[in-house]
């Protein structure tokens, strides 16, 4: 007596959606933001909806997949331009003046319960350090004293402020406020 299988064989159905949906890129699978922040991890959604319908014995679960690929194939596509877009608005923020020099920003700041983070001024640019976390810091908008920082991948808008004169005495971050401490 045969053994029934299940609709998805031994799993030839899942790899072979994985591997349609990598040749579908071809070249461009290796993009960063193609491969390995968009693609895999929205790839493996579709791909556990996909194990979830023919689970529960969906004969549609197919082309619901088929379809799914076919959105994530549009939404990857588009990244480039999308990508491309977001580097000329931040170029463009870089242009704007500051109305403080550079160096009233560098400092170190603390707040309770969150610890010390550190500006530095390097060649007229700043960067930053918290704890084991640092990176280059950016123009948001010079107008309101706002400063832009990445933390771990996600971009954080640092609104400073300023006394009357002399350097900044404080800054807010995702509504922290980090008072300078040097």
């Amino acid at each position: 007596m045969k053994a029934a299988s299940s609709p998805a064989g031994d799993g030839r159905t899942i790899r072979a959606l994985r591997v349609r949906f990598f040749l579908s890129f071809g070249e461009r699978r290796n993009s960063r933001s193609e491969a390995s922040t968009r693609g895999p991890s929205i790839l493996t959604d579709v791909i556990a909806a996909f194990a979830y319908d023919l689970e529960a014995g969906r004969a549609s679960a197919r082309d619901s997949a088929e379809a799914r690929l076919s959105t994530l194939r549009r939404q990857v596509a588009g990244a480039p331009a999308g990508r491309a877009r977001q580097d000329s608005v931040r170029a463009a923020r870089q242009a704007q003046p500051l109305k403080h020099p550079i160096a009233s920003f560098a400092g170190t700041y603390e707040a309770p319960g969150y610890g010390r983070i550190v500006f530095s001024e390097k060649a007229g640019k700043l960067d930053y350090r918290w704890g084991g976390l640092y990176g280059p810091v950016e123009i948001f908008d010079a107008s309101k004293d706002q400063l832009r920082l990445e933390i771990v991948g996600s971009g954080n808008v640092v609104s400073f402020v300023f006394p009357d004169s002399g350097p900044a005495s404080s800054f807010e971050l995702q509504g922290i406020v980090f008072k300078r401490t040097r």
